[in-house]
């Protein structure tokens, strides 16, 4: 019996074993197409695309390296997943392996809806590219040491690189590793739980290694959020002149420090820095930290800075540009709005200069509208004789500008589109806007407060009702603005409207609209019905009013119509728009919210 029970484990294992190595074994040269019919690809070696060889991986492919193999490519690979059908390459189980090498210095690769997981070993990324032109796009890297390394070696002139919509989860040190290439965009990605390790990386990190390099990519519209270290890290240890990235519209949240400038310089315009702190961590929580000698010229504009435990941080004889209006560049105009950074003592730290160069920190927005309550918040010479100055007058004026509302009409109700004309960053100021109504000469109420620049107000069933409407801006302070232009029109008996533009309604599917995981879109459903044959123009507007998109659907029967936008949305951050439809007949609109 104790034989048969042997015997019949032999064979399970067996079996299981054979279905589990069934499917395709990859080692040597290889090129031409990896179909997913072949699944699972089973990595038994290194692999190597010859040069002038391309590999083209099928949607659905999926690999499990056997060992710590690597697949170099001297020649081009495509890895081309689907949003159905993505591609995953990956160790078996328990398995550390060698991940994607590319070497190729003149023709691209394209990597789409890929995931490549579990790439841990010392000098392993998921992918390693050198000086090899490569565009990826809409892919998962996840449980690595350093997910994705992009250098450029010494070429005088390096590859391009570029990485979008991607997500980037788990690295015990880097997410993103660039060094001494200027030639790399990355944007619209996600970046979290990196620098989890013992050691200080960023989650993106830069650095130049060489007096004669250039280290100063492009890095936009990304989500740098919840790492155990910096978001970002310019490493510039040498203080080399050649490290000045561009960070624009970043939202850099919940690492222990949100920027830093190691002898960096650069552009940093219109991103978040917020909550940047580890609990318990009292060397932790800057916004922004500059260090070194080298780190002189980084310019700073239309940021907000919150929640930190310091808003910036300089050391090391490091000064920074957080606005400079005595000067004849309009680059460095100030507009951060500076705020709320509050360490765990409670001590509020807008600026904390603790080095010997002066800071300029003119036209920008304080915790206060006051000279002395902004000076309180600031550490500078006026606390400590040996350290620099930070100049912070004059502050940005804080009184309001008028609203000019510009209203419209719908069928059955009523659309209040703002448009407004408030220098950035005052737009970070917004509480809410209060829509004031007054029925039949009576006494103006407030009738609404939204945060967004629409509102839809039903108009009563009640003939010949007398309506005025206007629409005033508050900031966080409770300030006021002056009232918009005032509103006024008629109701009139059913059967009988006579408002000049007439739509029965436009209606948005889904709303909120998400764009899934950053990687998806299946397209916004917008219904809408007529009442006349009339020439329509669909455009989609942001919230400060400016055109994001536009289709001329030519000239339609009344009655009802559907149509599915998907043109440009990928393109468009969080957010609320206004969807609207218009003719020489018909006005409607309505308002969208858009997630990423």
């Amino acid at each position: 019996m104790e034989k048969n029970v042997k015997i019949a484990l032999i064979f399970l294992l067996s079996f299981l074993s054979s279905l589990y190595l069934a499917g395709i074994e990859v080692s040597g040269d290889q090129s031409g197409t990896w179909p997913a019919a072949g699944n699972p690809y089973h990595l038994v070696g290194d692999v190597t695309v010859p040069a002038g060889q391309n590999l083209e991986v099928e949607a659905g492919v999926q690999l499990f390296a056997q060992g710590s193999y690597r697949i170099t490519v001297l020649g081009t690979i495509i890895l081309a997943g689907s949003e159905t059908d993505s591609i995953h390459f990956q160790g078996a189980e328990g398995i550390d392996w060698g991940g994607l090498r590319l070497e190729n210095e003149a023709e691209p690769s394209y990597l789409s809806y890929t995931r490549i997981s579990n790439t841990d070993d010392t000098n392993d990324y998921a992918v390693h590219v050198i000086n090899s032109p490569v565009y990826i796009q809409y892919c998962l890297f996840d449980d690595h040491l350093k997910a994705l390394a992009l250098s450029g070696l010494a070429a005088a002139d390096p590859a391009y690189m570029e990485v979008k919509h991607t997500r980037i989860a788990n690295c015990e040190q880097n997410g993103i590793l660039i060094t001494d290439n200027s030639d790399v965009l990355i944007d619209s990605c996600e970046i979290t739980q990196c620098g989890l390790g013992s050691q200080y990386r960023g989650a993106i990190q830069l650095s130049l290694q060489s007096a004669s390099h250039n280290c100063s990519p492009v890095i936009s519209n990304c989500w740098i959020h919840d790492n155990g270290k910096q978001g970002v890290t310019m490493a510039n240890l040498f203080n080399y002149p050649g490290m000045a990235p561009h960070l624009t519209g970043n939202l850099i949240e919940g690492n222990l420090t949100g920027i830093y400038l190691y002898n960096a310089n650069g552009h940093y315009a219109d991103n978040i820095i917020r909550n940047n702190f580890i609990p318990g961590d009292a060397n932790s929580g800057a916004g922004v930290m500059c260090y070194g000698p080298g780190a002189v010229n980084g310019v700073f504009t239309r940021n907000e800075v919150t929640g930190n435990f310091t808003g910036f941080y300089l050391a090391g004889n490091a000064s920074a540009d957080l606005g400079n209006i005595e000067n004849a560049d309009d680059q460095d105009d100030g507009l951060n709005y500076i705020h709320n950074n509050i360490d765990e003592g409670e001590n509020l730290y807008s600026v904390y200069n603790d080095s010997n160069q002066p800071v300029s920190a003119q036209n920008n927005l304080w915790d206060s509208s006051e000279t002395a309550e902004i000076a309180e918040t600031i550490i500078d010479q006026n606390d400590n004789p040996t350290l620099g100055l930070v100049t912070f007058e004059p502050i940005y004026p804080y009184s309001v500008p008028p609203v000019p509302a510009d209203f419209s009409l719908s069928f059955g109700s009523l659309y209040v589109n703002l448009d407004w004309d408030i220098p950035d960053p005052a737009i970070a100021l917004l509480s809410h806007y209060s829509v004031y109504l007054a029925l039949a000469g009576g006494d103006f109420n407030v009738i609404a407060q939204p945060v967004v620049s629409a509102y839809d107000y039903e108009i009563p069933d009640v003939p010949d009702l007398y309506h005025q409407f206007y629409v005033t801006y508050t900031d966080i302070f409770s300030q006021e603005s002056a009232a918009s232009d005032t509103l006024e029109f008629w109701t009139v008996e059913a059967g009988e409207q006579e408002l000049p533009l007439a739509a029965s309604f436009l209606e948005i599917y889904p709303n909120p609209f998400t764009l899934a995981g950053n990687l998806r879109s299946s397209g916004l459903q917008i219904s809408f019905q007529i009442t006349e044959t009339d020439e329509i123009l669909l455009q989609i507007f942001d919230i400060r009013g400016r055109l994001t998109g536009e289709k001329n659907l030519g000239k339609l029967a009344a009655g009802l119509h559907h149509l599915t936008w998907e043109a440009g949305l990928k393109d468009l951050g969080s957010g609320v728009y206004i969807v609207s439809i218009s003719g020489n007949h018909t006005m409607a609109g309505n308002r969208l919210i858009l997630l990423k």
